[in-house]
């Protein structure tokens, strides 16, 4: 499935990869390797006091990192609220499904984009 893994990694089951190479020295540099190849679920899920990781990482072969999409997202909104307040009114009386994205998109982004910030400061998951 996923063919750049199958130099890191064994599949033991349905879901579970197992490390099979040596070149790592020590616990960091895997911890840094996975950081790097997974994304991470944002909420803090622990299994056994472990982090989480449900997808392949593939964010280098797109044109921006995870965060940008929050950022754009949210400037394109900003400029809307500013620029022509009138027809957000309108949504929001009618209660349509813009208004549920919209809303979706705001209570999204006030959770994960500090966090996502704070991801790309330390270059490591952080939750909260």
């Amino acid at each position: 499935m996923f063919p750049k893994l199958s130099q890191y990694y064994i599949l033991k089951s349905k879901n579970k990869l197992s490390y099979d190479n040596p070149i790592f020295e020590n616990i960091n540099e895997i911890i840094r390797h996975i950081n790097e190849t997974f994304l991470t679920d944002l909420d803090w899920q622990g299994f056994e006091g472990n982090s989480v990781w449900y997808l392949y990482d593939e964010s280098k072969q797109k044109a921006f990192p995870r965060i940008a999409y929050y950022h754009m997202a949210m400037f394109i909104l900003s400029n809307i609220v500013r620029y022509e307040p009138e027809s957000l009114q309108k949504i929001i009386i009618e209660k349509d499904d813009i208004y549920w994205i919209l809303n979706r998109l705001l209570k999204l982004t006030d959770r994960y984009f500090p966090q996502l910030i704070l991801f790309e400061i330390f270059n490591y998951p952080i939750y909260f």
